[in-house]
């Protein structure tokens, strides 16, 4: 009897045991099974906290953090490709240049900013001497000065249509309250914006969506508008089948390192920081090499100048004052520099600091308006329909549409 007892004991004893046991791998196998949620539970909304971010990085971007990407990429990528621009282009250069209104031009004209319309009806009869392709002028002329009038501008523009070269008058930036130039000029006036705040150059302005579809875009800067007339005319066979839709798209300008080898005609090119390329120890003016030296200098330095060296400008630019001018060290009897501005698109505009009509580039420093448009139509030139843009922005996630606020 007592052996029955002690052997019951012992197997109560023994499933007590088992069953304890049991109960501490369910309470470890509970644990584990908690915690693993826990894990998937933090990670769930360390996703959701991602996404979240990625939508008001992407969409709203309210530190600027996209856009400070953006123009940080750009510029290092411009600071490689700059030297390599137009390489392969036969037409670069040679379609575009600037005339210039300076402080030179001020003293030789013997007058103060602004000029008078009879000084600026002088310049451009001076431009449509050498047959030029196109004009621009890149002063607003929006009402008429006391003893200076409008009218001193039939007479070029009758010449410039005789001649059949199109001529284009700023009106200002595209807006709903952007005024008409006044009756004289307002055929021939067109919008010049400036650049955007991502540096973006834009060249036509789509159609609001409440409007009919067929509408066409509407040109927002001299260069579109100059390159469209020429290849509706006279650049139609090399231009081809040219499409609006095609330059929707704000032009990121691609800058050129290298001058017109014809302003060596206009100008001593000394004074420029790029002449001191040949001062670089192994590159010196090789294009691998002054890509190899921009993209350095702005990586560590942010610049590439010297004591305050202004870049020469890549398009032939010549001042006002020098139009009736020969050539440096030309001898007596040569042309006059207005010369070299036949079958070019001329953009006519100010180079005064203190007008604040200018641009800053970065690498290449300060650069006068008038010089931008150049250097976008020598973009369009070059490239066509293949000019360099940001790519576009999603436009649906889920349905919804989304556009950044401005």
């Amino acid at each position: 009897m007592g052996r029955k007892r002690y052997f019951f004991i012992k197997v109560v004893i023994l499933m007590f045991g088992v069953i304890k046991s049991r109960v501490i791998k369910i309470k470890e196998d509970y644990k584990q099974y908690t915690s693993k949620r826990c894990e998937t539970q933090d990670r769930c909304v360390l996703v959701a906290v991602m996404m979240i971010f990625f939508i008001v990085y992407k969409f709203f971007d309210p530190l600027g953090l996209e856009s400070a990407t953006k123009q940080t990429s750009s510029v290092l990528f411009n600071a490689i490709t700059t030297p390599f621009y137009g390489m392969n282009s036969p037409e670069t250069h040679s379609k575009v240049a600037v005339v210039t209104l300076n402080n030179e031009s001020l003293i030789a004209f013997g007058t103060a900013f602004p000029v008078s319309y009879s000084h600026h009806a002088s310049v451009l009869n001076n431009i449509l001497d050498a047959n030029p392709a196109a004009v621009f002028v890149d002063f607003r002329m929006a009402r008429e000065q006391p003893g200076d009038t409008l009218d001193l501008f039939q007479q070029v523009l009758r010449r410039a249509k005789t001649m059949g070269i199109p001529i284009f008058f700023a009106q200002g930036e595209a807006g709903k309250n952007q005024v008409d130039l006044p009756l004289q000029l307002r055929p021939w006036q067109t919008y010049s914006n400036g650049l955007e705040s991502s540096g973006a150059y834009p060249l036509l302005e789509k159609a609001d969506e409440e409007t009919s579809e067929k509408e066409q875009p509407v040109s927002v800067n001299p260069a579109w508008a100059l390159y469209a007339s020429l290849c509706a005319n006279a650049w139609a066979k090399e231009c081809g089948n040219l499409k609006s839709s095609q330059f929707i798209a704000p032009m990121i300008i691609h800058w050129g390192l290298w001058s017109d080898p014809l302003q060596n005609s206009v100008s001593d090119p000394k004074g420029a920081w790029q002449a001191d390329c040949v001062k670089h120890p192994f590159t010196h003016c090789t294009r691998l090499g002054a890509a190899l030296y921009l993209g350095l200098s702005y990586l560590f330095l942010h610049t590439v100048s010297y004591d305050g060296q202004d870049s020469a400008f890549y398009p032939l630019v010549i001042g006002a004052e020098q139009l009736r001018h020969s050539a440096l060290n030309a001898p007596y009897g040569s042309p006059a520099l207005k010369m070299l501005l036949k079958g070019r698109a001329v953009f006519y505009g100010s180079d005064i600091h203190d007008q604040h009509d200018d641009n800053l580039i970065p690498l290449l420093g300060r650069m006068p308006g008038v010089v931008v448009h150049a250097m976008a139509f020598d973009n369009l030139v070059t490239y066509g329909a293949g000019y360099f843009h940001e790519p576009p922005e999603v436009k649906k996630i889920s349905g919804w549409r989304w556009k950044r606020p401005k």
